[in-house]
């Protein structure tokens, strides 16, 4: 049975070599055929296996392009400052990712922005 589930944290970066890395907890269970889904909007989906999705809500708009354009990204999943495990996943545009982000409490970046400003 598979899950989906929001990254409680995550952090999506470039560093001075060009490559992108996922930075994510540990998850229980290995990685079989990690592919990042990402339509190049708020969210993407990381499918880490057919067992579990995870969201990961509200890419940083600084980010955006850059992890469409990569191809590829290395995930490094941690716990606390120890790095448990790290593999590279494929990244999978699309055009629309098929998910009723209001289901998991999501909306747009510009509608949380705005909520945090008391424009909502």
């Amino acid at each position: 049975m598979s899950s989906t589930t929001k990254a409680g944290f995550y952090i999506i970066k470039q560093d001075k070599d060009g490559n992108v890395l996922l930075f994510l907890p540990a998850y229980i269970g290995e990685p079989k055929e990690p592919v990042i889904l990402y339509d190049g909007k708020e969210h993407a989906v990381f499918s880490r296996n057919k067992e579990l999705s995870i969201i990961l809500d509200y890419v940083n708009p600084d980010i955006r392009e850059i992890l469409s354009n990569a191809g590829e990204v290395i995930v490094v999943e941690a716990r606390g400052q120890e790095i448990l495990s790290h593999y590279t996943a494929k990244i999978k545009n699309i055009e629309n990712i098929p998910l009723q982000w209001e289901k998991y409490g999501l909306s747009s970046w510009d509608k949380v922005l705005n909520k945090e400003e008391g424009k909502i």
